[in-house]
């Protein structure tokens, strides 16, 4: 499971409210769970959940994986 999200800022993302009910809603995850996150842009980063509540989650960037061009 992949997540997409273009608000990344320093070591913390924020996904947008669709994003953010398939992460914590159906697929419910929560707190200390590790997710992967895409920009779009070919980065991938590994990232721990720090607070799962729908409006205002918190996640933590862990790893910044650019793959090889």
């Amino acid at each position: 499971q992949i997540f997409y999200s273009q608000d990344i800022s320093g070591d913390a993302v924020r996904l947008d409210e669709e994003e953010a009910k398939h992460c914590f809603k159906v697929l419910r995850h929560k707190a200390d769970d590790i997710i992967h996150i895409t920009d779009g842009k070919g980065n991938l980063y590994q990232c721990r959940i720090e607070d799962h509540h729908l409006a205002h989650h918190r996640i933590h960037i862990l790893k910044t994986i650019t793959p090889a061009r």
